[in-house]
């Protein structure tokens, strides 16, 4: 039997809200330039929380250990709280259903603290 994962419908900014370590934009109807900044460690998500501009910048934070994805089904990958979470934040589906015009901010920025465990969690984010 083959387990699929599918997003029933779109996300929107209100869904994101419920999300854990996620700080989101503050005008839930801004519909200018957005950024979300994608962080691991509570010291890089405190810095960029502190910097960031609320009403078009984003964070979502990563914490733990994020599985490597390289040849997963999207099923098991979906298991993960980190990339479901990151599912939801991107709004553009997965699989079949992946549609980049749908992609919920403008510019998407990986921010690690400088040390080897950051660059390390965030590389699997990116294979």
């Amino acid at each position: 039997m083959v387990k699929t994962a599918t997003i029933k419908k779109a996300t929107t900014f209100l869904d994101d809200a419920e999300i854990k370590m996620f700080k989101a934009i503050s005008d839930r109807n801004y519909s200018g330039y957005k950024e979300l900044f994608i962080s691991e460690g509570d010291s890089a998500i405190s810095a960029l929380d502190a910097a960031r501009n609320v009403q078009c910048q984003a964070i979502f934070g990563v914490r733990g250990v994020v599985p490597n994805t390289y040849k997963m089904s999207t099923a098991k990958v979906l298991e993960s709280d980190t990339f479901n979470a990151l599912t939801k934040l991107l709004g553009c589906g997965i699989d079949k259903d992946f549609d980049l015009d749908k992609l919920k901010y403008d510019a998407i920025m990986l921010a690690t603290d400088a040390d080897v465990d950051g660059g390390e969690r965030l590389r699997s984010l990116t294979v």
